[in-house]
């Protein structure tokens, strides 16, 4: 059957037969509904038509919808109040520009669903299945992911929301909370989004004041979430020391700076986790941070149990000791006595750093504690 512009105001019952809407549309007002529907029968979207319906607060509707095969739709709004307007289209191909460009050649299901909503995504957002089969996917997917391509980027991005799989040929792909806005959708492996973020440089440099400064560009950010920064003093085994927000989106140079206040005299390492919104991460390179701008004070034993000495500092005037933990926590603070000796009894197990403060200058050493 071959459809020029149809509205239907009651039941569309699909039993037997595909109805091809071409260039036109088919169109459900809000109190019509459809039942059937199926691989032998379904609406086809050959060309630019689209297959419409009116779907209000709390309300769901299947389109039953597909090209050379069935691939329904189904949607739920929950935008919390008022009706939205959504058109649906299915295209047999996947392309890296949207709708146009070059074709994904691996990695997804070969299929497009353009996707539009009258009203901006608001409340609870919307919640979609997706029907695709074994036979319209190319190469693997690890795992599978439900991708928006951002028209302000252009570029593919990671759908906001929850995503699950079930089912086995067909499948269904559930995306729960969506609230992004709406054009194509593709789902695919790392194929779409391969990567977080380009990393372009890395620097550490130490200060005067004995903190070391850390700067880092990136390039084309894409659902990144955040930056940790690790430090480590034998390059083996590397312990958060802060964080930094991601840009999230971005198709320009992006620049970050972490200054780390609590830094060890001698060498230190450093490196960036960046962590992307769906869990993925990626390491920067690693870099070499050497504090020899002054002598440093000493203390002994190290590894201590009761007490820990201080050496050099019996000099400066005015000095203060804090010392933190491993993850930064401030576990102690004071002013050494005329023996310089601290005691460390209290302290747990563990690593610490002991940040001397004196007439501006500020030493950090690295002490480890046993029982």
């Amino acid at each position: 059957m071959y459809l020029f512009q149809f509205i239907c105001d009651d039941l569309l019952t699909l039993t037997n037969g595909i109805i091809t809407i071409g260039n036109f549309t088919l169109e459900h007002d809000q109190l019509s509904n459809v039942s059937g529907g199926s691989a032998s029968s379904y609406v086809r979207t050959n060309g630019t038509g689209v297959y419409k319906s009116s779907i209000s607060n709390g309300s769901n509707f299947t389109f039953h919808i597909g090209r050379s095969s069935y691939n329904q739709l189904y949607v739920k709004n929950n935008n919390g109040t008022g009706v939205d307007v959504f058109t649906v289209k299915v295209l047999d191909s996947a392309w890296r520009g949207g709708l146009t460009g070059t074709l994904f050649n691996k990695d997804l299901v070969f299929r497009t669903w353009d996707i539009t909503k009258s009203n901006p995504n608001i409340g609870g957002g919307v919640d979609m299945k997706f029907m695709y089969r074994s036979s319209e996917i190319i190469g693997t997917l690890s795992p599978p992911t439900l991708n928006h391509y951002n028209t302000s980027l252009s570029a593919w991005e990671i759908a906001a929301g929850t995503g699950s799989v079930s089912g086995t040929s067909p499948y269904i792909y559930t995306q729960t909370g969506y609230s992004g806005s709406f054009s194509p959708f593709v789902i695919g492996g790392d194929a779409v989004v391969p990567l977080p973020l380009t990393w372009l440089t890395f620097q550490c440099k130490s200060q005067n004041n004995g903190n070391v400064m850390l700067n880092w560009r990136t390039a084309m950010e894409s659902n990144t979430d955040r930056f940790l920064i690790e430090r480590s003093i034998g390059e083996e085994e590397f312990t958060p020391i802060g964080e930094l927000p991601a840009a999230g989106f971005s198709a320009t140079t992006s620049q970050y700076y972490f200054e780390d206040t609590l830094a060890v005299a001698g060498n230190a390492y450093y490196r960036i986790k960046q962590i992307d919104r769906d869990g993925k991460f990626s390491y920067s390179e690693v870099c070499k941070a050497e504090n020899t701008f002054r002598p440093a004070p000493g203390i002994y034993p190290n590894p201590c149990m009761d007490f820990l000495q201080i050496t050099g500092v019996k000099n400066l005037k005015n000095t203060e000791y804090k010392i933190f933990n491993a993850t930064g926590m401030l576990m102690d603070i004071g002013k050494p006595d005329n023996t310089q000796k601290l005691s460390v009894a209290h302290l747990p197990e563990g690593i610490y750093i002991l940040k001397i403060i004196s007439a501006g200058q500020k030493f950090n050493l690295r002490f480890a504690k046993t029982r």
